[in-house]
């Protein structure tokens, strides 16, 4: 599952090096906005087989851990890429986001995603030598942005899901 925003185009060399499938996040492609982030989770494991390989990034990791946590038959394996349980800082949750950046950011996206998405792309390379030729690449590969209402749809998820206490549930295998 992408992440927020960019969709499938700079996943797609690993998701076909891998064999795997897309599943597109709600209102992104041809699926239809859910704007319930527990109605979303529930709607997407109703589509998968038991014991799924699931792999998710940023936002599709967040939706992937929450299939994991209420519906672990479902899920065979997991893949977290650049997902948390809390996008933003909360009690006892130092290491995110504080709440009033991402206020400031979805403010901005309702304004001008244009304006906006090379500075959120650009933060997947903050440091990185090559950072503004990466930039560029991955903006290429960017799908279509889906509608506005989906963009703001995903960005109230990162501000009000919480998922430390789903964590806990997901089992795993140490290696």
């Amino acid at each position: 599952m992408p992440g927020w925003c960019v969709g499938r185009g700079p996943l797609a060399a690993a998701v076909d090096a891998l064999n795997g499938q897309f599943i597109d996040l709600p209102g992104y492609g041809e699926t239809p906005l859910v704007e319930d982030f527990d109605a979303a989770v529930d709607a997407i494991a109703a589509r998968l087989e038991p014991g799924t390989a699931l792999a998710g990034w940023s936002l599709g990791a967040q939706l992937a851990l929450a299939i994991a946590a209420r519906h672990p038959a479902k899920v065979g394996k997991l893949l977290l890429v650049a997902g948390t349980t809390s996008f933003i800082q909360r009690d006892g949750w130092p290491f995110a986001m504080p709440p009033a950046n991402l206020v400031e950011f979805t403010t901005a996206v309702a304004a001008d995603i244009e304006a906006m998405l090379p500075r959120f792309v650009g933060g997947f390379n903050r440091g990185d030598a090559q950072a503004k030729a990466i930039t560029l690449e991955l903006l290429k590969l960017a799908d279509p942005r889906p509608a506005g209402e989906v963009l703001l749809t995903g960005l109230r998820w990162l501000a009000e899901v919480d998922l430390r206490p789903d964590a806990p549930k997901v089992p795993a295998q140490h290696c």
